[in-house]
């Protein structure tokens, strides 16, 4: 009888290869994760945005060079991608330093309800996210906004770096989610878009389930502050939703 019998590290490594996505670190598969491909001892691989992600274009080359690695006749590889942190990592930080305008959209604060006070509040997100180092483009949307008046408002955003949409009670004035589904469709496809909930979470359940979302539970300064400083990754998107939200994501129609 020829030849050698697998030892149990052997096989280890081998259902390890099969049964766990790899990883690797740089924009472009690297000779280790080449030959692992290559030799059957990878079958999936997980690229994280921090260590693979550059572009849309580099991550289509990337997939690329990872499915050419396999032997022939091998199936296609198993190609992940983490989103630890939630789809907020995935957009953040904001642009500073003169990197890039950022546009922000958001409606000037009313009374809701007879005990309400938020009228007598400026919305302070934008001088907080200037003094943090960003160059922000200030635009002001009705609260419920027309589809002629959401169209304008995605064409005047259009040539920015990223947006934040801030939204006040989406729930009850349905604009506002149109708004936010026209401007994610009129925008390139890399470009970060995060939408606040400035008053109540339930706002999350009315836009697009593949957009960032954040919830500030209000619009007090120092609520302001905290947010700004989470959006240009001075502090993380710590928290999480108390409650679960049936239909998020939902959009309905314009």
């Amino acid at each position: 009888m020829s030849g050698h019998a697998a030892t149990a590290p052997d096989r280890a490594v081998a259902l390890a290869g099969v049964r766990y996505l790899r990883t690797f670190d740089g924009t472009e598969p690297t000779p280790g994760i080449r030959a692992a491909i290559r030799d059957g001892r990878a079958t999936g691989v997980m690229p994280f945005r921090h260590r693979n992600v550059g572009s849309p274009a580099q991550v289509r080359a990337l997939t690329a060079q990872l499915q050419a690695a396999r032997p022939e006749g091998a199936p296609l590889l198993l190609i992940g991608l983490d989103q630890e942190g939630g789809q907020l990592q995935a957009v953040l930080p904001l642009p500073t330093g003169g990197d890039g305008r950022v546009a922000l959209v958001a409606p000037v604060p009313v009374d809701l309800t007879p005990a309400e006070t938020s009228s007598y509040l400026r919305l302070g997100l934008p001088q907080a996210l200037r003094e943090r180092g960003v160059e922000v483009h200030e635009l002001v949307m009705p609260l419920d906004p027309s589809p002629a008046e959401a169209s304008a408002i995605a064409a005047a955003i259009a040539g920015h770096e990223a947006a934040i949409i801030c939204l006040y009670d989406a729930v009850g004035f349905g604009g506002q989610a149109a708004l936010v589904r026209r401007v994610l469709a009129a925008a390139s496809p890399d470009r970060p878009t995060v939408v606040v909930a400035l008053r109540t979470p339930y706002d999350v359940a009315v836009v697009p389930g593949h957009v960032a979302l954040a919830c500030s539970y209000g619009i007090q300064a120092a609520q302001m502050e905290a947010l700004a400083d989470a959006l240009v990754g001075r502090i993380p998107f710590a928290g999480t939703l108390p409650l679960e939200l049936d239909g998020a994501g939902g959009g309905g129609d314009e």
